[in-house]
């Protein structure tokens, strides 16, 4: 599975430039070509199961409606300890307690923001944190082996690699090289599908193409869905127009293996978007 891996990574980092080569204002042209190659194989994972709904909200505040099955995300100050944990290792011992007492789960998705991968960071760095991505999947298989694993946001979104490939597409090629030693040691992957400055309809682009990627690591998919976007001014995270969120979730549920629905740790739970979208996304 590792040797197939790597072979469709390494094609499609061949392919991405190509993409790319496209004159502009043909971009919808890519999405229907991805669309139409997830079409034909649905599923990342051989035989296609049942669309799984999880959720990994922690809304506060009140009783929320159902949302999908819960799923536990461990989070970094769980993991790790509270603060900036760039170039911190993780400490063996607190790690396999955590998730010894987690074996039960039958998923669990891990969520590490400091050890972040990137192309302007220390080189060394970056080795240092796939290196603890990995061994953290190595003690939680030890002491946990039945349990699903993946990483919360990976494979990372190639949002600003696709706003402007001519620069930064490169860097991100070599970001989702370097990380793909963890992609194919996942159990599943959880791409975060999120809006970002209030352009929706760069989000589609983005999502079809980070689905894409997804996929060539043979994996199940589970895209991070949220009711918040980032508006145009950069500043606040707002609830997403309902028709956005019922077109995002029809996007994934016809291509994916499943979603996460996910929350701000501390978000209220606010009525009114909800019942706008329940049927298509969580009936």
């Amino acid at each position: 599975m590792i040797k197939k891996g790597v072979f469709l990574l390494g094609m499609l980092l061949l392919a991405i430039p190509l993409w790319f080569a496209i004159k502009k204002g043909v971009e919808n042209d890519l999405v229907d070509k991805i669309n139409r190659d997830l079409t034909l194989n649905p599923s990342s994972a051989g035989q296609a199961e049942a669309f799984k709904l999880l959720d990994g909200s922690q809304y506060r505040g009140k009783i929320y409606p159902w949302l999908g099955y819960p799923v536990t995300i461990l989070y970094e100050d769980q993991l790790l300890g509270e603060g900036d944990n760039a170039g911190r290792p993780p400490d063996e011992f607190k790690v396999k307690e955590l998730l010894l007492k987690q074996r039960s789960k039958k998923r669990l998705i891990l969520k590490i923001d400091s050890w972040k991968i990137t192309s302007a960071g220390d080189s060394e760095a970056n080795q240092l944190h796939v290196k603890w991505y990995l061994q953290i999947l190595k003690w939680a298989h030890e002491v946990a082996p039945e349990v699903n694993l993946g990483y919360f946001g990976m494979p990372y979104s190639p949002w600003f690699a696709l706003q402007k490939p001519d620069i930064r597409m490169r860097d991100y090629q070599s970001i989702l090289s370097e990380l793909s030693p963890v992609l194919l040691e996942s159990d599943s992957l959880y791409p975060v599908f999120f809006v970002q400055y209030g352009d929706s309809e760069h989000l589609f682009y983005t999502m079809s193409t980070q689905l894409y990627i997804a996929k060539t690591f043979a994996k199940p998919v589970y895209p991070i869905l949220w009711q918040r976007g980032l508006s145009a001014n950069n500043v606040s995270r707002e609830i997403l127009p309902a028709d956005l969120i019922r077109r995002q979730c029809l996007f994934v549920k016809k291509y994916a293996d499943g979603m996460v629905w996910w929350s701000d740790n501390s978000e209220s739970w606010e009525d009114g978007w909800y019942d706008d979208v329940k049927k298509i996304c969580f009936d």
